[in-house]
């Protein structure tokens, strides 16, 4: 009865971990969707408004795109 109960708390323990593992990456997904839509803003504002920071804007819009890619990966391969 005893390792009957042992299997199952593992079972247990690995379906919540794989389910908080999807959860993670399911957040950083969205995330990824939400960088990408900035991306968009920064050229709808750009486009309307012209000043010398925009390529700094836009920069910083890109590295925030691929920073949350790489996040994702890292998360892909560590969890």
């Amino acid at each position: 009865m005893d390792i009957i109960s042992q299997i199952f708390n593992v079972n247990l323990d690995t379906a919540l971990l794989g389910g908080l593992k999807i959860m993670y990456l399911a957040a950083i997904f969205f995330y990824i969707i939400f960088a990408s839509l900035i991306i968009k803003q920064i050229y709808l504002m750009t486009g309307t408004l012209i000043s010398s920071v925009s390529k700094r804007i836009e920069l910083i819009g890109w590295v925030n795109l691929f920073f949350a890619i790489g996040i994702f990966f890292f998360a892909l391969v560590a969890l």
